[in-house]
């Protein structure tokens, strides 16, 4: 598997990534190739994990480096600093004044049109933009201005239910690019770049670190649901910071569980572990609910409902361009 480097550009502060293909020709142009100039050079925006995804046919995207964060006090934006960390109880101090940080949003609460990153005590009706989606959108978390996100606005969006679904159920080999397990005893999701699918990751020195996924594992895809059906999936990969960095290095998403906030309140289900997860989509369900991605104990859905009022957490994608 071929070492990805980043290269920073003098004239720009987008990122450059060596091509993922072990097989490109490096003399030959792809005439379907998203890279810059055809070189193989992925040209992404501060704070991007370096390598895409498939979202939808000829649809790809970078995923942010870590969940979302906002402080009140100061109206600022950022990426959490690493993609296992994650706030927890610190959200039940959600105010218009907080000078801590949060990582639990209602549905579409950009700041846009009142509905301010810090709302929860607002009717479920009124999160979001009625039964229009907010991916992209001034509703769309990502239309802010991101500190360490190439800080201008409309870099980032939300993906939607569907696009969801594709990355996780559709893609080639999907089955292969998803998996549960830890990061420093933090569960959570991975979901790894196009094509890496012989689950064996490599650093320069030659350390290997190895990747248990969904089909490993014989898992079942329930398409009314979009769920996998697994038990015990957590301890199917148990990594050191260390070794994650191996696989964050290949550009592979890790989607920590980080429970869910009802209204002032952090819930964290049935125990004092957090086991599960809770990720918005763009797509609305109906005038009180809008779907999410759900991580659980023995699987995922990338299709269900619920409350716009309840504080869940926010990935953002930057959309490679053709």
């Amino acid at each position: 598997m071929k070492k990805l480097t980043i290269l920073l550009f003098v004239a720009s502060i987008f990122m450059a990534c060596e091509p993922k293909d072990p097989n490109t020709d490096n003399n030959n142009t792809n005439p379907n190739d998203t890279t810059e100039h055809g070189t193989g050079a992925i040209l992404l925006p501060e704070g991007a994990l370096c390598n895409s995804y498939t979202i939808a046919e000829g649809k790809t995207v970078a995923f942010s480096k870590g969940n979302l964060q906002y402080q009140a006090s100061t109206a600022t934006w950022r990426f959490a600093e690493e993609q296992y960390t994650v706030i927890g109880k610190g959200n039940e101090k959600i105010s218009a004044t907080y000078d801590g940080w949060i990582d639990l949003f209602g549905w579409g609460t950009s700041g846009y049109n009142e509905k301010h990153p810090y709302l929860w005590n607002a009717t479920h009706s009124f999160f979001g933009d009625g039964m229009n989606s907010i991916s992209g959108t001034n509703y769309d978390w990502g239309k802010n201005a991101i500190s360490n996100g190439e800080n201008k606005p409309s870099i980032w969006r939300t993906l939607t239910t569907d696009e969801w679904g594709y990355l996780l159920f559709d893609r080639p080999n999907a089955a292969k690019l998803v998996g549960a397990g830890t990061v420093n005893g933090q569960n959570g999701l991975f979901i790894l770049p196009d094509n890496e699918t012989d689950g064996i990751f490599t650093d320069y020195t030659g350390k290997e670190v190895r990747f248990v996924s969904f089909a490993d594992k014989g898992a079942q895809h329930d398409g009314d649901y979009w769920y996998y059906g697994i038990s015990g999936a957590f301890s199917h990969n148990t990594y050191s910071i260390e070794e994650f960095k191996i696989l964050e290095s290949k550009g592979v998403v890790f989607l920590p569980s980080s429970a869910f906030r009802a209204q002032d309140t952090f819930m964290t289900g049935m125990t004092s572990s957090i086991i599960e997860g809770y990720y918005w989509t763009g797509t609305p369900h109906d005038e009180e609910k809008a779907y999410i991605v759900y991580i659980f104990g023995n699987g995922l859905r990338s299709r269900t409902e619920n409350f716009r009022s309840n504080g869940f957490s926010v990935r953002l994608v930057n959309d490679i361009k053709q």
